[in-house]
């Protein structure tokens, strides 16, 4: 961007976060489905195929499911690059059926479960494209921005503070929205003690009771959304 060109603040480097990779995986695979629409190519079995997209290759269901495993690799590793990117890899290597750094989780890693692991394998021809993908979502200077794991972007952080108060699904007026949307602006720059800057501006007294319970609140929302990002 072009804050971190220019030397704003002096010797302090600035390097940006990124929160939203999550979706980058989904559009990445996506995006390898319709550059190669039309194309022929040999299974495993040499099965012929034409495109790497649908059933027996690469359908929407995996594609959401890689990208769903992909945020949670994120998620559950915070500043711990190492065990991000095996978990990436981990990823790729159960659907080429080698399953050596599977979870507990996997049907390969209990003798009595009768599941395939290999159900959900996908052909040669489609790994070898997908690959690309992989090693460059995996990229330690990528990986490096995201070690705070977040997934979610701010525009997305905002609107679900938004949709908090006023939801979606039932009809606001437009008082109430507005006093919702001013409110979640000053919670989502300052905090919920930015409320503080409100009463004082409307003459209104407070003490320490107050600075306390909004300081409290403001704790226990950060909590919440630690322990939800961390357990997808």
């Amino acid at each position: 961007s072009a804050n971190a060109d220019l030397p704003i603040y002096m010797d302090i480097k600035i390097e940006k976060y990124e929160y939203c990779v999550q979706k980058w995986m989904g559009c990445r695979l996506m995006d390898l489905v319709q550059a190669n629409r039309g194309k022929s190519f040999t299974g495993d079995d040499d099965k012929k195929f034409t495109g790497n997209g649908g059933v027996g290759s690469l359908t929407q269901i995996a594609i959401l499911s890689m990208q769903s495993q992909y945020g949670a690799a994120i998620r559950n590793h915070t500043n711990d690059k190492a065990s991000t990117k095996r978990d990436i890899r981990v990823i790729f290597k159960n659907r080429s059926k080698d399953h050596c750094d599977c979870v507990d989780l996997c049907p390969a890693k209990k003798v009595d479960d009768k599941r395939d692991p290999n159900k959900n394998s996908l052909p040669k021809f489609v790994l070898d494209k997908m690959k690309p993908v992989f090693v460059t979502l995996s990229e330690d200077k990528l990986l490096r921005k995201c070690l705070i794991g977040g997934s979610q972007n701010n525009n997305e952080s905002f609107h679900s503070l938004v949709w908090e108060w006023c939801p979606k699904s039932i009809f606001v007026g437009r008082l109430q929205l507005e006093l919702v949307v001013n409110d979640t602006i000053i919670v989502f720059n300052q905090g919920e003690i930015g409320k503080i800057f409100v009463f004082e501006n409307l003459g209104l007294s407070h003490g320490h009771h107050l600075k306390e319970e909004l300081r409290q609140v403001h704790e226990q929302k950060l909590k919440k959304h630690i322990c939800l990002d961390r357990n997808p």
